[in-house]
């Protein structure tokens, strides 16, 4: 009897996760000559991976055999058949434990590379030469002249071998390089002076570190950003050693409204990462203007993701080097009395508070870092210059430790109306900086 066309079809309703379609299927032809076909409807996949990677059940969870016709296996109109992948064995069988163990080192460790011994031969070199350099800081009374031209010749020498780490594209490693050559020509600056003081060999340490940050700049083809930690922090402590320097007596007051404006500096760096990045003008929402309307643009996803790069870079480098300098001159800044402490607070809070702003482990890392280092030199500040206030710093680190306990080991995550109150808290925490530096400087 000659089969019917009813017969040589049959109709079926096919599920693929989310998506759904309805199919007129030959009865007659074997499954797997159809399921290339059928997977291609739901996925862009090739006929091989189709066969391989995939299977149809149907309602009752009885597997299409694929070697079977749809009449074969009892498939009738209005079947339902869901199309899956295939079932894979999860967990291997061994028959020797050494395989296993094997396997288990090779899933959970990360094998040791060749960028990975570079790597640890960079630290390695810089905390060596860092520690060389403060040896011979304190050397300097008794080798004399001599000191400072060794730094110099040093830091000479490293910056060659930046050029030669460049020329091999070592560029992280080139940047430690540059960073510690900065360092040593900030040392140079400082045992420079042969007489006692603190304000013109502070002076002479920051020049040294902004002319090293500005010499390996044009050395370096990648992260050059991180070039302005050194460069802002060599600035920023050279201009308070040079005005100490003349100003004889102000090296406190000097602190404390410099230490105010780098408090407003971190305040306002997110906005000024957005701007040194540049990507407000790939936005055709952040580009102002007449010929940014009605148009439809193109995105070129290359120059966003080095624009982000470069300002995430420049945010991170520009926040290590306020922090560092602000962790020079909080003794001084703690000196000038309540106030001081008032600028410091208002600083931490910036820095904390900032935090939540951050998506990246780096940028929250080395906020908290910075805050706890600004913290715990504050607080060694005032043992030393106000050891009346014990009892207020006692509470103090009770109430932050009993804080850090509640919300980052009990509660785990943040309220609502906890992020609302740290908006307001990090406005205020700007707003009275400047009042507090003002205070400070006891002009009346």
């Amino acid at each position: 009897m000659p089969e019917t066309p009813s017969d040589a079809f049959v109709r079926t309703t096919l599920v693929h996760e989310d998506k759904k379609a309805d199919l007129l299927l030959p009865s007659n032809l074997p499954v797997a000559e159809l399921l290339p076909s059928i997977a291609r409807r739901f996925l862009t996949v090739t006929p091989r991976r189709a066969i391989q990677g995939f299977v149809l059940t149907m309602s009752n969870g009885a597997t299409i055999d694929p070697g079977l016709t749809f009449a074969a296996q009892g498939v009738k109109n209005g079947t339902l058949l869901i199309l899956g992948p295939r079932v894979r064995e999860t967990e291997k069988k061994y028959d020797d434990v050494i395989e296993a163990v094997a396997d288990v080192v090779n899933e959970s460790n990360k094998p040791w590379t060749e960028s990975d011994a570079a790597g640890v031969a960079s630290g390695a070199a810089a905390t060596l030469l860092v520690a060389a350099t403060l040896l011979l800081s304190q050397a300097r009374p008794t080798a004399g002249v001599v000191v400072p031209v060794i730094l110099g010749c040093l830091a000479a020498l490293l910056f060659g071998i930046v050029w030669v780490l460049e020329r091999g594209e070592r560029h992280s490693h080139a940047v430690a390089m540059g960073l510690v050559a900065c360092v040593l020509l900030a040392a140079c600056g400082w045992t420079g002076p042969a007489h006692g003081g603190f304000a013109l060999p502070l002076a002479l340490a920051g020049i040294g570190a902004a002319i090293g940050a500005a010499i390996a700049l044009p050395l370096l083809s990648e992260w050059k950003e991180m070039m302005l930690a050194p460069g802002l922090a060599g600035v920023v402590l050279g201009t308070v050693g040079t005005v100490n320097t003349f100003l004889e007596g102000s090296s406190d007051r000097v602190a404390v409204v410099t230490a105010s404006l780098l408090g407003i500096v971190l305040l306002l760096l997110p906005q000024l990462s957005l701007r040194m990045s540049r990507l407000e003008s790939a936005d055709p929402l952040l580009s102002p203007g007449p010929e940014s309307q009605g148009k439809t643009r193109s995105i070129d996803a290359g120059y966003v993701k080095r624009n982000y790069l470069h300002g995430r870079r420049a945010m991170f480098s520009v926040r290590c080097g306020d922090g560092f300098a602000l962790a020079v001159l909080t003794p001084s800044t703690v000196a000038t009395g309540k106030w001081g402490v008032v600028v410091l607070g208002g600083i931490l809070v910036i820095l904390t508070l900032g935090s939540r702003a951050h998506y990246a482990h780096m940028d929250v890392v080395s906020e908290y870092v910075i805050a706890v280092s600004i913290f715990a030199l504050g607080c060694l500040a005032v043992m030393v210059t106000q050891p009346s206030w014990w009892l207020g710093l006692v509470i103090v680190l009770a109430l932050l430790a009993g804080a850090l306990i509640a919300f980052g080991l009990v509660l785990g995550s943040t309220p609502q109306w906890m992020r609302q109150a740290a908006d307001v808290g990090e406005t205020i925490a700007g707003i009275i900086l400047v009042p507090a530096a003002v205070l400070a400087l006891r002009l009346w």
